[in-house]
């Protein structure tokens, strides 16, 4: 049987059209680092909970390709899909009560 618009995701909060916010393209990525590239259903079912499958897939489709992206970043508009792991990592190490520099010596991370 097809999962239509009854299907399984009936229980999803109603986000057909609205776009992603930071909370989900963060979960987003989590999901992806969790359970990687294309567990779409997983990464629906236990990190964007507010979005289907089908959602998902589409939000990394949009993410991936803006990642590929060769057109110049100073050129473009900003978007959500800018917001990386890597982003999101020093977002959250900011957060920590000490900002003194790490111990460990080595080259600075890239801004890729």
């Amino acid at each position: 049987a097809g999962r239509g618009k009854g299907g399984k995701d009936k229980d999803k909060v109603h986000t057909h059209g609205l776009s992603w916010t930071e909370e989900e393209h963060r979960r987003f990525l989590e999901g992806l680092e969790k359970y990687g590239r294309g567990d779409w259903r997983n990464i629906s079912k236990h990190c964007v909970v507010t979005r289907t499958p089908t959602q998902v897939a589409s939000h990394a489709q949009k993410f991936f390709l803006r990642q590929g992206s060769s057109y110049k970043k100073d050129k473009r508009r900003s978007s959500i899909h800018d917001i990386t792991q890597n982003a999101r990592d020093r977002d959250s190490s900011s957060d920590s009560a000490s900002h003194a520099p790490p111990n460990n010596a080595g080259p600075p991370p890239s801004d890729d």
